[in-house]
């Protein structure tokens, strides 16, 4: 079932997307999942952004990449249709620690589930409550 669903957010997050782009750390299911979002692109919390560059800066320092291969990361990452959910105004009531307590999450997860949640109230004209 999920795996017929438009790919509205990048579940997965820095650790599957750090793949695409470190040569040490390339896997049959990053490929799979970057070939998916190439074709039908991804929604991800503000927070993917500094996750993403987090890492590469941290190969960098650890030499797992050059300044270059960094650079060319960024790119490529760019051309991407990966659409970033805009940094909430104010704090949500919570809800990020709400959702991570109840599924058990990292409150980074819990952004990202909160950005997926956040883009389908916006699609079907639903307000979201924090509980």
């Amino acid at each position: 079932m999920l795996q017929n669903a438009p790919l509205l957010f990048l579940w997965a997050r820095r650790t599957v997307a750090a793949k695409w782009f470190l040569s040490d750390g390339c896997s049959g299911f990053a490929n799979s999942i970057l070939e998916r979002v190439a074709r039908e692109g991804a929604h991800v919390p503000a927070l993917f952004v500094w996750e993403i560059q987090n890492v590469l800066l941290s190969a960098e320092r650890a030499a797992r990449a050059t300044l270059n291969e960094v650079g060319e990361a960024l790119e490529a990452l760019e051309s991407l249709p990966i659409f970033v959910e805009a940094v909430p105004e104010r704090p949500r009531s919570g809800i990020e620690v709400s959702l991570a307590r109840h599924y058990r999450l990292t409150s980074f997860d819990a952004a990202y589930c909160d950005a997926k949640l956040a883009r389908a109230s916006r699609d079907l004209g639903i307000t979201l409550l924090a509980p």
